[in-house]
């Protein structure tokens, strides 16, 4: 189903209110373009939302007067020089962060925790067929990776049960905005779905990938 690169705005870097203006601050600070074609390769997409664009209006400046902590989870897969580049796009907003390695049980204790900020691989559960009904189970995974579950709301969901076509892709679009806003998110690209092939398979002929007498092991 591919994987939304993102960058969370945690509890410890502040009241709502703080939250909401660096959340607001590095949104528009990130040189997504650039972190996309770098290191999410070629296939690899710019997004500023799961399904819609934000809504954040203005840019306030934000001066938190200490060095927010970037968790990063070691190995990561699109590697490290990533979120070096990242924290060199925040130090140029004027907001200065230090990179905390942590191994994935650490991580994943952290994130249930108080954080400033972290960098998440999310992974939705549902193939993007392109239809209204996969992209909301996509952005409830999104939810749940994000611990924002009641962000989305059991009236949204009535409302894009009860909707045709279109008012549900615009109700998609409010549960966007309202998980991102609640939950601190900030989009910078997603990447195509793929396939790793080991390299103790046979080599490929022609494009084409000969499943016979191989034992295929899928990791969600």
């Amino acid at each position: 189903p591919g994987t939304w690169l993102v960058l969370q705005v945690g509890p410890a870097a502040g009241d709502v209110s703080a939250r909401d203006r660096i959340q607001r601050h590095i949104h528009a600070a990130l040189r997504r373009d650039r972190l996309v074609r770098r290191f999410l390769g070629p296939e690899g997409r710019v997004a500023t939302g799961f399904v819609a664009d934000p809504a954040f209006e203005g840019t306030p400046p934000v001066d938190v007067g200490r060095p927010l902590d970037l968790l990063a989870l070691r190995g990561l897969r699109f590697g490290h020089r990533l979120v070096e580049r990242i924290q060199l796009d925040l130090f140029r907003a004027g907001l200065r962060a230090q990179i905390e390695w942590l191994d994935p049980a650490t991580f994943a204790a952290r994130g249930r925790k108080d954080f400033d900020l972290r960098l998440l691989e999310i992974r939705p559960g549902v193939i993007d067929d392109g239809s209204t009904r996969a992209a909301l189970h996509r952005l409830l995974s999104a939810a749940a990776s994000l611990g924002a579950t009641d962000a989305v709301g059991s009236e949204r969901l009535a409302r894009f049960a009860a909707a045709d076509e279109t008012g549900r892709r615009r109700e998609l679009a409010a549960i966007d905005r309202r998980l991102r806003r609640a939950s601190g998110a900030i989009v910078i690209g997603r990447t195509a779905p793929a396939l790793a092939v080991p390299a103790a398979w046979p080599p490929m002929a022609g494009g084409t990938i000969d499943w016979a007498n191989l034992t295929v092991e899928a990791t969600p």
